[in-house]
């Protein structure tokens, strides 16, 4: 029986009953079309809330999405001051459409109907989009006056004393900008350069009013108007290079952006102008001069043009330097630093102080666009919001952002050089067409490019002609010989061609490539070693690179190159061959046991130097691989190492989940200092600490737990291997990691060896450390993050096989529902090959027992099942579970489906965590919420509790399906939520909640998990009493199990309950079904008073 511990106050009657409702779907007749089969809709967004990332995601009918998965195509703002999106659809049906920010805000959903869509004559609807969901068919009007530059804004009342006008132009400043009264009216005149504002006329000091005068614009919305100008009012170039001036500028007006042709004059001494051409004299000295644009209808504009020496790096490469000002209000800058990243790179800037404060400077190549940073604290102890820097239009020179601990950013160009370069090249495999996008007009762009195509070994120059230049977009088409050359051939699929423009190189984007047929039928590799494949007398290197033009081999007599002797280079060889698959194959001659090697990756234009792929184990940090005899490697009496609990179902198993760190680095421990926070930590019997209490290994034998579920133990990235034992003394907080940051899958962690830079220990080790807890009757499971990696930029396979590993978006940027910055692409083939290859190689090699993968609800189901069958086929035992949330990536196709709780069916030998018990049983992941344990009434306290108990949620088929738990590595420790949650409730009572709480996860239908030290009321509390939710990074004071409190009578008595609840559960099958129908026949939940609910299962032992 399981008693709430507060009276429900009500009598407990369920009546559970499934429902199944079919309905008929109505048949609409079909939409004839008037004018046109397809139209283009540029939907004008305005983004009155100020969201930092806007995206667009479109469908039609009942859900076929027009532009990928949610959250849709990411948006920026266009120059007019719009984000507008363009999508192309057949007009027999509505478009709809929803304007997000990715991050759990967005408009209601948004609907142009297929009437409105056949009626357009010239195949382009615009629309305008606000906030509130409305669309109007007009652009904004009316409203303010414009002469010029000036912009008079006009308010009229007979009862106004004062008023006030506030927009964007002034950031909403209530008391910045006051308008004269002349009789009724008042009015404000304010110079105004070109784009989109938005505005509110501030009444007597408190009311806000629209403007009657402004049109086509939602009721009670702000009001909208678009000064009219030109943009392209500053032009830049390279001294000494040719002046070629744009024929057209860009206008806006209130509909969006378009373009005015013009013709230039020079009132300036020394400088002419022909045509679109400059000629500047020899006695010409200034670094600029000012020009006059006049359009067919006079308009006139003047054009400031800037002439420039452009910064470089050390490499001679063109650069703009980018100055990150922060400020805190406290002060204390200690261990703050910025995280920035771009297509280019991805790391930490350390904050340096200066007379102007603390500064963070970041070199960034001139092809990059925009910038995204956060200033943080150490590795993420805190971090504060993403911050966006646009360089779309910087060529040169200095920009800078001034942010503070408040959230504010404000961003100076006044040191940087503005002009045109590209911001975009992407490739159109069905045309044959370039497309390059720019931040201005490119002028003469017929001749403006240098294209070369990278699948030559002579990155030949190939012609091009301009099939169409639309304002900032430039389509260029290649020359038939090349596109013959690239469309009867396999290896078009691996083409790729470089845009030279301004003496700066972009590689074109290749959108959907991998995931095309015709690339998985070209080059899908089914063998079985990849990776060096050792023997006394050679070694076979394989790599999978089937876009790459070259791959050499390099070979290192040590791990790092810190280890590197001094003038000693590596062994380089060229000597490989290229199978049709895109394999490319070394033998090498000779013994190279315990040499490390690397590949040289020739691809897209760049040398990449990456550690294989199908590393076995490799060297420091992970930088080299190593050729390893693991028959070398093995233990003694590793033949005859097994799963000591054969036979078991899931739910025989009663799982513990640990950090190999925490179980042995607490001084009281009892485990030799040398292997404290070792695998071999893990392997040490007859520890205790200070008053005799057994600890580690033995504390979790007695415990009685089936299996250990170790957080990640393969490679990760955010530990420094290499540090000493003085710069571990002097930074306790960078010692300990969670390990959810992925680098090398098949390598165990070298940070958990004793020596990290000889690759064989750290696999020895961990064998040892699984051969122990075997012999100990405990099975092992791997936490696997098969869903995201360390670096993206920087990951081993995308530097082989450019971004193939990880999903993009369709601007080229990577997708991140993991929150982690990019996502695994699990759907295509050589990626689902790599997971499955990589889980049977740690069954096999290592001997584990067990698969916890994170996130898995990133990853699709076809992969997970092939998982599962493959790895059963030789290890029937072998349980799998995972974090199956459903969370938005771009999988293509985007009906893929995922791997995620609502679809369990599709994967019936897979578990899920099941958030519904953990939430009922303590309340959600807060400080506030109450669950059962506490004495919740909300909602339906005893239905859920009676499907909970008997694994009978709607997700849930068998309970083999149900990882049941309180608590886990994530958020609150059960003690910290309980504290936390009671503040007036004594120790005592607190207790009781905490064993009420474990007794209703382990005796319930499904698989009970443990989280380490609940059983000893596990606390992860800081120096200063902050309970610390997310323990990810913090020192080892905090997350460590502190055997100490097991010398308390009330620690040892929890202990000792825990311990008693896994001995019941294991003497009664009847808590251990494996069916839903043995369930629904065998447990009948039966109503006893107003807070009791029983249970009686009726199978026989």
């Amino acid at each position: 029986m399981l008693k709430n511990s507060k009276n429900l106050k009500r009598i407990l009657s369920i009546v559970l009953t499934l429902v199944m409702v079919l309905t008929m779907l109505p048949v609409t007749s079909m939409q004839v079309l008037a004018i046109s089969d397809t139209v283009t809709v540029k939907a004008h967004f305005v983004n009155s809330d100020g969201w930092g990332n806007v995206h667009m995601y479109a469908w039609e009918g009942e859900g076929t999405t027009l532009n990928g998965s949610w959250p849709g195509n990411s948006v920026s703002k266009d120059r007019a001051g719009y984000y507008t999106c363009e999508i192309t659809k057949n007009a027999s049906s509505d478009l709809k459409f929803i304007y997000n920010n990715n991050s759990g805000t967005q408009t209601a959903d948004l609907s142009v109907p297929a009437s409105k869509l056949a009626a357009e004559t010239d195949g382009v609807l615009d629309v305008w989009v606000y906030k509130d969901g409305s669309i109007k068919y007009l652009a904004p009007s009316g409203g303010p006056t414009q002469n010029g530059k000036e912009v008079t804004f006009s308010y009229t009342s007979t009862t106004a004393n004062s008023v006030y006008l506030a927009g964007t132009m002034n950031g909403w400043n209530t008391t910045a900008n006051q308008m004269t009264k002349s009789g009724n009216t008042f009015t404000c005149t304010l110079e105004l350069e070109p784009g989109l504002y938005e505005y509110k006329f501030v009444v007597n000091g408190s009311t806000w009013v629209t403007d009657s005068a402004c049109s086509n614009v939602p009721s009670g919305m702000n009001s909208v108007y678009v000064v009219e100008g030109f943009l392209d009012k500053a032009l830049s170039y390279k001294k000494g290079s040719d002046i070629k001036l744009p024929s057209a500028l860009t206008y806006v007006t209130a509909a969006g952006e378009t373009t005015k042709a013009v013709t230039w004059s020079s009132s300036t001494e020394g400088v002419t102008v022909e045509g679109t051409t400059v000629t500047i004299a020899d006695t010409f000295a200034d670094k600029e001069f000012d020009l006059t644009a006049t359009t067919d209808d006079s308009k006139t504009v003047t054009v400031n043009v800037q002439l420039y020496e452009p910064e470089t790096n050390e490499a001679g490469e063109e650069i703009v330097t980018l100055k990150i000002h922060y400020t805190r209000a406290d002060g204390n800058y200690e261990d703050w630093n910025v995280w920035a990243w771009c297509n280019d790179f991805a790391k930490q800037f350390d904050l340096v102080e200066t007379s102007d404060g603390y500064i963070a400077t970041i070199e960034v190549p001139l092809s990059v666009t925009s910038v995204s940073y956060k200033v943080r604290k150490g590795d993420w102890k805190e971090q504060e919001g993403e911050r966006i820097i646009n360089l779309s239009n910087v060529v040169s020179g200095e920009v800078h952002s001034y942010a503070d601990s408040n959230g504010s950013t404000r961003t100076d160009m006044d040191e940087a050089i503005l002009g045109t370069k590209v911001v975009d090249v992407e490739f159109d495999r069905d045309t044959n067409e370039i497309i390059v996008s720019s931040s201005g007009i490119i002028p003469d762009a017929a001749n403006a490019f240098t294209v070369a195509d990278l699948y030559d070994y002579s990155y030949s120059t190939i012609n091009y002609t301009l099939a169409e230049q639309t304002g900032t977009k430039c389509v260029l088409s290649i020359d038939e010989a090349v596109k013959a050359k690239n469309m009867t051939t396999a290896q078009a699929l691996c083409q790729s061609y470089r845009v030279t423009y301004g003496g700066n190189k972009f590689l074109a984007r290749f959108p959907n490539v991998y995931n095309t047929d015709e690339f998985k039928d070209a080059f899908t590799y089914t063998g079985d070693d990849l990776g060096a494949t050792y023997t006394p007398e050679k070694t076979t290197f394989k790599l999978w690179a089937p876009t790459a033009l070259r791959v050499n081999l390099k070979i290192y007599d040590h791990g790092s190159a810190a280890e590197d002797e001094a003038g000693k280079w590596p062994l380089q060889t060229s000597d490989a061959t290229k199978d049709e698959t895109g394999v490319w194959t070394f033998e090498v001659e000779g013994d190279l046991k315990n040499k490390y090697y690397t590949y040289l990756v020739e691809v897209n234009g760049k040398v990449n130097e990456v550690c294989d792929p199908y590393a076995r184990t490799t060297g420091a940090n992970g930088k080299r691989a190593m050729v390893v005899d693991l028959d070398d490697t093995d233990p003694e009496g590793w033949e005859n190492d097994k799963s000591p609990n054969a036979g078991m179902s899931y739910t025989d198993a009663i799982i513990y989940e640990l950090h190999v760190r925490d179980l042995s680095i607490d001084e009281e421990s009892g485990v030799r200092d040398e292997w404290k926070g070792k695998f071999l930590g893990l392997t040490e019997t007859g520890t205790k600490n200070s008053e005799g209490i057994s600890t580690g290994l033995d504390h979790m034998k007695d415990l009685g737990i089936t299996h250990v579920h170790l957080l990640p133990s393969y490679d990760f990235g955010s530990i420094d291997e290499t540090m000493t034992e003085q710069e571990k003394a002097a930074n306790p907080d960078k010692q300990f990691n969670w390990g959810y940051d992925p680098v090398n899958y098949n390598v165990p962690e070298g940070s958990y060896s004793t020596n990290p830079y000889d690759g064989n220990v750290r696999v020895t080790e961990m064998k040892k450390m699984v051969q122990t807890l075997h012999q100990n009757n405990i099975n092992v499971i791997m936490d696997v993050v098969y869903n995201h990696v360390y670096n993206a930029g920087d990951f081993c396979f995308n530097n082989t096989v450019p971004n193939y590993f990880s999903r993009t978006n369709a601007d080229g940027s990577y997708s991140n529902g993991s929150g982690c910055g990019n996502d695994t692409a699990s759907e295509r083939v050589m990626v689902r090959k790599y997971i499955v290859d990589s889980v049977k190689y740690w069954a096999d090699e290592y001997h584990i027992d067990g698969f916890r993968f994170d996130l898995v609800g990133l990853l699709d189901a076809e992969t997970i099942n092939k998982v599962v069958y493959e790895v059963h086929k030789t290890h029937p035992n072998v349980i799998f579970y995972g974090e199956g949330w459903t969370m938005g990536t771009a999988v293509e196709p985007s009906n893929t489906i995922m791997a995620t709780q609502q679809n369990a069916s599709h994967t019936p030998n897979f578990a899920y965590f099941s958030d519904t018990f953990r939430d009922f049983i303590k309340g959600k992941n807060d400080e506030t919420s109450w669950g059962f344990i506490q004495g919740a009434t909300e909602g339906d306290p005893t239905g859920t509790l009676m499907n909970c108990f008997t694994a009978n949620t709607s997700w849930i088929q068998n309970p083999t399906q149900v990882i049941n738990y309180a608590s886990c590595h994530d958020n609150y420790t059960l003690k910290d939520k309980i504290n936390a949650t009671t503040k007036n409730q004594s120790e005592a009572n607190r207790i009781k909640m905490n064993n009420l709480a474990a007794s209703m996860y382990m005796l319930a239908e499904g698989i009970p998990l443990i989280h380490a030290g609940e059983e000893m009321l596990r606390t992860k509390v800081d120096n200063q009493g902050n309970i610390i939710h997310n323990s990810y990074n913090v020192p080892d004071y905090v997350n460590s199990l502190k055997w100490g409190d097991l010398s308390s009578t009330d620690y040892q008595n929890v202990r000792d309950y825990y311990k008693g609840l896994i001995e019941f559960r294991k003497n009664h099958a009847a808590l251990r079904l494996t069916t839903k129908t043995e369930v629904n026949s065998n447990v009948e939940s039966i109503y006893v008073d107003d807070d009791t609910v029983m249970f009686k299962i009726n199978v026989k032992e």
